[in-house]
């Protein structure tokens, strides 16, 4: 009997100083884990928004160029090819460039297409990364 209540008695009396530090020594491992997680996750948050705000700007762009008529965009964009700014963007600058880069040919016979091109560029938290769209305007 007396063997018995002393195997209960050091049951009772709690863990011992190395289960006590195998025990800290998961929850160290499972918190730094969970603590990068967290730190991509906010990069990949950050690096999304910024790639929102690079196709908005795009987009923005090729808006105000449909929204024009085709000859008043062409003359319009050709003649100032300055880049313009993306104020969200850290050193944002959008360019619009046309292929070919001449207005539309004398004759109005023929059918033409001209490319636009509009790309923004800017340095965020990836480095520098820039997006690209395209469309056709047609007479």
């Amino acid at each position: 009997m007396k063997t018995e209540q002393k195997r209960l008695a050091r049951r009772r009396r709690g863990l011992s100083i190395l289960e006590v530090v195998v025990a800290m020594a998961i929850l160290a491992v499972a918190t730094a884990g969970l603590m990068a997680a967290v730190a991509q996750g906010s990069f990949s948050r950050q690096a999304n928004r910024e790639l929102n705000l690079g196709n908005e700007a795009a987009n923005r762009a090729i808006e105000d160029i449909r929204a024009r008529p085709v000859n008043q965009a062409l003359s319009a964009y050709i003649a100032s090819s300055t880049p313009f700014t993306v104020a969200d963007l850290a050193q944002g600058q959008g360019t619009i460039t046309f292929s070919p880069a001449t207005p539309w040919p004398a004759d109005n016979a023929a059918p033409y297409l001209v490319e636009v091109h509009v790309r923004v560029t800017w340095t965020g938290i990836r480095g520098p990364s820039h997006v690209d769209q395209y469309i056709l305007l047609s007479r």
